[in-house]
């Protein structure tokens, strides 16, 4: 899996989705391990820096707590639509609702982290 994501990232511009899932993923590593410059970090470009390995309990223990402030803030956000009386099947409610998310996703991952 490695070597293909690779491979769509030497073209970013042409898999803009698989650029942003890397970018989303690196985002998150930082975040767990404290880490920082591995957002962006591409094959064929060298960055020196001390890595901290994290183990694979605290990598899940992590995701737990980052994916599941993501579902306490999207579940939040759906109840508040519902209460407004907005129709969640409407594709145009359901887009405001997606872009309202990802406006407050990463931020309330990463605070849920930072209390852990």
């Amino acid at each position: 899996i490695e070597e293909a994501t690779w491979e769509f990232l030497k073209e970013e511009e042409k898999y803009p989705k698989a650029k942003a899932s890397v970018d989303r993923f690196q985002k998150l590593y930082e975040s767990v391990s404290g880490e920082t410059g591995v957002s962006g970090r591409r094959p064929g470009k060298t960055i020196k820096m001390d890595v901290k390995i994290v183990s694979a309990s605290e990598t899940i223990e992590a995701a737990k707590v980052y994916f599941g402030q993501l579902t306490k803030e999207m579940k939040a956000l759906g109840n508040k639509f519902k209460a407004e009386g907005r129709n969640l099947h409407d594709p145009a409610v359901q887009q405001e609702l997606q872009m309202k998310f990802a406006a407050l996703a990463n931020t309330a991952g990463e605070d849920a982290l930072k209390t852990k």
